[in-house]
């Protein structure tokens, strides 16, 4: 019996294009001249080993932002929010099952403060699980150990993780859980409507 639902964020409860599309486009800049900050950086970020305040100061002039790095990040936050509704009726419907619903995720800081607090994730959510708090990243297994500590004693077969990435999913079944692969709202609504 499922016991916990996992939705990862970005693909599945949030569908905005890629940031730097928008913003390369936006700013008339080459969107391979921001590939270097997110093949590094980001990743840094996102893993809670760097701040993106810090990291982004350097690449400001490359990017053509005029304002400072704060407002770089209000300007990202407000462009990359496009919430899928229809999948937080489903987050809403699975809770009212009496079944316990996460939010898991590869996330900065800020981003993740603006969507869990600014967005409210954090009433419709019980657990939140991101990389920039667990030092780790999925796919790598510290991500899934963690989540697996904080659950405790609820078994990982009692788990369903939800993601739209097909390496994630692989590892959250290495590790006993439950697994979705997400690529369209239907498809999952008929399936969460089976537990």
């Amino acid at each position: 019996m499922i016991k916990v639902v996992l939705f990862d964020l970005d693909g599945v409860l949030i569908k905005d294009p890629i940031f730097s599309t928008v913003y390369a486009a936006e700013f008339g800049i080459k969107q391979e001249d921001m590939l270097p900050f997110f093949s590094q950086e980001f990743i840094d970020c996102t893993s809670g080993e760097a701040d993106l305040k810090n990291a982004l100061r350097p690449y400001l002039k490359t990017w053509k932002w005029r304002g400072t790095v704060e407002e770089l990040i209000s300007y990202w936050l407000k462009h990359h929010q496009l919430i899928d509704v229809q999948i937080l009726n489903l987050v809403k419907s699975v809770r009212e099952q009496g079944i316990k619903v996460g939010l898991q995720t590869n996330q900065e800081k800020y981003r993740l403060h603006h969507i869990w607090n600014t967005l409210a994730f954090n009433k419709r959510f019980d657990y939140l699980y991101a990389s920039c708090e667990l030092k780790e990243r999925k796919p790598h297994s510290g991500f899934f150990t963690k989540i697996l500590q904080d659950l405790k004693p609820i078994e990982s077969s009692e788990i369903l993780f939800i993601d739209d990435s097909l390496h994630n999913i692989a590892v959250a079944k290495d590790f006993g859980f439950r697994t979705y692969f997400y690529a369209n709202y239907e498809e999952l609504k008929k399936f969460i409507e089976t537990l």
